[in-house]
């Protein structure tokens, strides 16, 4: 998933799209030109309970930058447009109108423990430390 399509999905929640449905650059410039950082910021808190290592070795060099939108997102699918999606529609619409910021924020707080709690505990071998009888 690149950075666009969950900047589109936040457009799309605080309402900025136009009534013909498309998104008009000069009515979200500000937006855009902030979203690549706050991704990147996103990335990097998910990063810790979004099940991005299961896939990629610890060896593996990650990166959760993002420079531009057209950038391919280091976090998963779900993660991003379950999490990243509220959290940049909230970061986004923070200085013209709160009340949707702290809805928004506060949905992706819940999102974040929901997330949390239905990811499966991974089996580990229980190591004997007393040698057995």
């Amino acid at each position: 998933m690149i950075g666009k399509q969950i900047f589109e999905m936040a457009i799309d929640l605080i309402n900025e799209r136009s009534e013909t449905g498309v998104i008009i650059d000069s009515d979200v410039k500000e937006y855009k030109n902030k979203t690549p950082t706050l991704l990147t910021i996103g990335q990097y808190e998910l990063s810790r309970i979004a099940d991005i290592y299961n896939t990629i070795s610890y060896d593996a060099e990650i990166s959760f930058n993002v420079n531009k939108l057209e950038d391919q997102l280091s976090i998963d699918d779900t993660a991003a447009v379950a999490l990243l999606t509220p959290y940049l529609a909230s970061q986004l619409i923070m200085d013209s109108d709160t009340d949707i910021a702290g809805f928004y924020n506060d949905k992706y707080e819940e999102l974040k423990r929901e997330f949390r709690q239905n990811k499966p505990a991974k089996e580990e071998p229980i190591k004997d430390m007393y040698g057995g009888i």
